[in-house]
């Protein structure tokens, strides 16, 4: 009895994992593709750069470096996000020279282009490894038109940071026809319990 009750259990979950629609990718650049074409507007320093220290995976990563006077540098995307339910951002990051004090680099979204919500602010950062970062969107960035941005001051000629694999992306979402086999599995779990 045992048995066969884990049998039909195995085949039923093995036929729900298919169709759980994996996250939905609304942005992306590892930018190997050599240049920021993805993003909306650019302004100064910001450059892709080929090297293994510039690159978390493959052979590209994105570059801020130098001298941001007399403003600051600013990569920019505009993005919709409508009809996804959840959204994070996520990308690798490393200060490559270090950022002194007065030395900043944020990352923020906007609703409309002029009123910014951090999202990280990177100062006073000494030279390191590559590290992930992972921020959930809050409620009001959701079925919207949004701006994501990254924003650099950087005083001297060897301040320098790297991004790479920055991604928007959803969470993963159960399909109707799915919650119909979860709902099949009732049975079958209640007999066991018993």
């Amino acid at each position: 009895m045992r048995t066969r009750w884990c049998t039909r259990v195995c085949v039923l979950i093995i036929l729900i994992l298919p169709i759980v629609a994996e996250g939905a990718s609304i942005f992306e650049d590892n930018f190997e593709a050599g240049n920021l074409n993805k993003w909306s507007a650019m302004s100064g320093n910001w450059t892709t750069v080929a090297s293994s220290a510039s690159a978390h995976e493959g052979t590209r990563g994105l570059n801020i470096q130098g001298n941001t006077d007399p403003d600051e540098d600013v990569l920019t995307v505009h993005l919709s996000t409508i009809g996804y339910p959840n959204l994070g951002l996520r990308y690798w990051a490393k200060a490559r020279d270090g950022l002194e004090v007065g030395d900043i680099v944020t990352v923020e979204w906007s609703l409309d282009a002029a009123i910014w919500h951090q999202l990280a602010n990177y100062t006073n950062l000494p030279t390191g490894e590559w590290f992930q970062e992972n921020f959930p969107l809050p409620a009001e960035a959701l079925n919207t038109e949004i701006d994501l941005r990254f924003r650099a001051t950087l005083g001297g000629a060897t301040d320098r940071m790297n991004f790479d694999e920055i991604m928007i992306s959803s969470d993963p979402v159960p399909e109707p026809s799915g919650l119909v086999l979860v709902g099949l599995l009732s049975p079958f779990l209640i007999r066991r319990k018993r």
